[in-house]
């Protein structure tokens, strides 16, 4: 009896043993993966900056390249392929932006104005250089528009937080549809692009 009591009192000591070690094992692996940081997979995807946006970080200057009529969505009533709000152009406080445009719509004239945030539902008919809410910001003749292949540009610095649409002046455009998002925030490092769920493809 005495015998297999040592026994028995033997192979548990033996068993807690191999737990020790294997307790000891895992937290040696856990403290490893965590000096080694995080894995590749869960790092963020950074904002979108597509080909029609340049960026100078180090002047805080953007460049942005947009065309009416990109493509066939909406009718042609787009800025590069987006309408209806369904992309946002997000600049930080403090930077210069020079927009250039020019239209690629065969059939309509086009313009851009920098107007303030409207709600969707309460659209101005037309915009011209009044609705403009940021000094300068808007295209040559905004209510009457430029024709196929004609170009303009505008410069203009965003000074504080705020929202704005990038809206077509010419009369029945933007209630069409034809307008995107400008946003100016704080606490970001360089512009970028958003795109809402399920908008169509536009320029990339």
């Amino acid at each position: 009896m005495i015998v297999l009591l040592q026994r028995a009192v033997a192979r548990s000591a033996a068993l807690g043993a191999r737990v020790l070690s294997l307790l000891w094992l895992s937290f040696c692996v856990l403290v490893a993966l965590d000096l080694a940081g995080p894995h590749p997979a869960a790092e963020q995807t950074l904002p979108a900056q597509p080909s029609w946006m340049k960026v100078d970080a180090a002047k805080k200057n953007l460049t942005v390249d947009i065309a009416s009529g990109w493509n066939a969505n909406n009718a042609a009533l787009n800025f590069n392929g987006y309408y209806d709000g369904n992309m946002t152009l997000v600049v930080p406080v403090g930077w210069r932006v020079e927009m250039t445009f020019i239209n690629r719509d065969g059939d309509n004239p086009h313009s851009i104005v920098v107007t303030e945030a409207y709600p969707p539902d309460a659209l101005p008919e037309k915009a011209g250089r009044e609705e403009a809410a940021i000094k300068r910001a808007y295209t040559i003749n905004p209510l009457q528009g430029l024709f196929a292949g004609e170009s303009d540009s505008m410069r203009f610095k965003v000074s504080s937080a705020d929202r704005y649409l990038l809206f077509c002046g010419v009369p029945g455009h933007g209630i069409g549809g034809m307008w995107t998002r400008l946003d100016v925030r704080d606490g970001i490092d360089a512009p970028f692009v958003e795109y809402a769920e399920g908008a169509e493809p536009g320029r990339e």
